[in-house]
């Protein structure tokens, strides 16, 4: 009974002993982290200050929100994510959009609508204008500019 008592006392100093040795590293971590806000604040303190960096109320607002905020609680940060994942689809959307125009016909197509939708604007000019009276001189240069639109248009064969 009394070799176990004694175990008992060691083990109750040993697990004091680890609690003080995590209360000193914790309070060597927070001495360490304010150190490092310290050196951050004035080096970008200095950086700002060298090249006229100034900072607005605005920003500081938006950085505040974005931050502090964000990051420092699980609606923030889950909220934070699935601002990034929409951030990737736009990104990703985008790209296989210039890919499409790019590399699988896309360009030809809105060729072929630009062609189509300039004919259209010319023919409705040349009838605006034979039927405003402006002359046949405004009709034929507009059919003029309509064959070249077309003829520009088609696809051409190499």
């Amino acid at each position: 009974m009394r070799d176990k008592l004694v175990q008992l006392r060691q083990k109750q100093t040993d697990f004091e002993t680890l609690a003080a040795n995590i209360e000193i590293f914790k309070n060597s971590c927070v001495t360490a982290d304010n150190n490092v806000k310290t050196a951050i604040e004035s080096l970008s303190g200095d950086f700002k200050n060298t090249y006229g960096i100034k900072e607005n109320i605005v920003t500081k607002w938006f950085n505040y929100i974005g931050t502090e905020i964000g990051n420092s609680s699980a609606l923030g940060r889950y909220l934070k994510d699935i601002g990034d994942t929409i951030e990737v689809a736009v990104t990703d959307g985008i790209e296989n959009i210039k890919d499409w125009y790019k590399y699988e016909g896309g360009k030809y197509i809105i060729d072929d609508v630009l062609t189509v939708a300039l004919v259209t604007l010319e023919v409705v000019g040349a009838v605006v204008a034979i039927a405003s009276g402006v002359g046949a001189i405004v009709a034929i240069a507009t059919v003029i500019a309509t064959t070249m639109t077309v003829a520009n248009g088609c696809p051409k064969e190499y």
